[in-house]
């Protein structure tokens, strides 16, 4: 019997995805004895290095996602590399909501961030087609939040997407989708009355090749 890697691929991914749970902005509850994480404290005291932790890291379903998806690129599987940005951008927008936009898109996009940077190695033969599918998908994505009025969603998408596309720029890759994308943006905004994401995503159109 033959089986079928891509879907077997597809349902390991989306069984992590499944399990990943936003919370509120600023709404983070702590139980038991929580990992430490040095680089996400600012100070620490005697007692934080001698409170007992749990035995194993915490389970981010993200993070093995991410790294179910790097492990694909690794075998410059472009198919798969594919397949994991559209999974990750579509449960971003199921998750979603007015209460947690801010959170989620830091959460999901840097993600998609980490999986373009990888693709920049030069043992990734198709970086040009994986950055074309990327620049395919970003358009939708930042629509469907516009149409859905997440206004600091859009804020952050667009800070992620011009870092991203100043990053290809600096590669030599074509950026043209992500202007086209950011003066649509811009249009829209203005439109319904967004007046401040219409002025940030200029300001990072007319940055974006600097």
């Amino acid at each position: 019997m033959v089986v079928n890697s891509t879907s077997v691929f597809l349902e390991k991914l989306q069984r992590y995805l499944s399990q990943i749970e936003v919370s509120s902005d600023g709404d983070d509850k702590n139980t038991g004895a929580a990992y430490l994480d040095l680089a996400e404290r600012y100070k620490l005291l005697v007692e934080d290095l001698t409170v007992s932790e749990d035995d194993t890291l915490p389970f981010e379903p993200l993070s093995e996602a991410f790294s179910l998806i790097v492990s694909e690129l690794n075998r410059n599987n472009l198919d798969k590399g594919k397949i994991g940005i559209n999974e990750i951008l579509k449960f971003y927008l199921r998750k979603i909501n007015k209460s947690n936009q801010e959170k989620c898109t830091h959460l999901f996009l840097i993600r998609i961030k980490y999986v373009f940077v990888y693709s920049l190695l030069p043992s990734f033969p198709f970086t040009d087609m994986l950055w074309q599918y990327i620049c395919k998908c970003i358009q939708p994505v930042g629509f469907y939040l516009l149409d859905k009025q997440f206004a600091e969603a859009c804020l952050i998408f667009s800070d992620y997407i011009a870092n991203i596309g100043k990053i290809a720029a600096h590669e030599g890759l074509p950026t043209d989708k992500i202007q086209h994308y950011l003066r649509m943006t811009e249009t829209k905004a203005l439109e319904v009355g967004l007046d401040q994401l219409a002025g940030h995503v200029k300001n990072h159109r007319h940055n974006l090749e600097s």
